[in-house]
């Protein structure tokens, strides 16, 4: 039931724009700092439409499969910004990531 819980939630957010989590937050930021969870097919067009925006950064990838943590992070080289930090430890590593990195928003693009 928890689980039910949590994955409406992580939902709900999909359809939260940066502008309203810029208008929501309690400091106003220039950027929007990012943190994408699963790096596969399902990723890519987040990834995509993420560095079209001026308003928002990607800081970090979570992601097992380093094949696929190599094509986001081309997507980023390619648009000329800045590699992203890689968390890639494992199917958990995604929690260090949320531990460890100042993030406002997070998709989680994953399967699992």
């Amino acid at each position: 039931r928890k689980f039910v819980n949590n994955v409406g939630l992580a939902g709900l957010g999909l359809h939260f724009s940066p502008n309203f989590i810029k208008q929501a937050a309690s400091i106003q930021k220039d950027k929007i700092r990012i943190g994408v969870i699963g790096t596969g097919l399902r990723a890519s067009g987040h990834v995509e439409l993420l560095i079209a925006r001026k308003d928002v950064s990607i800081i970090a990838f979570a992601d097992p499969d380093i094949k696929m943590m190599g094509i986001s992070q081309k997507m980023l080289a390619n648009a000329g910004l800045p590699k992203a930090k890689e968390y890639s430890n494992g199917n958990e590593d995604y929690i260090l990531m949320l531990r460890n990195e100042k993030l406002d928003a997070v998709i989680i693009a994953s399967p699992w």
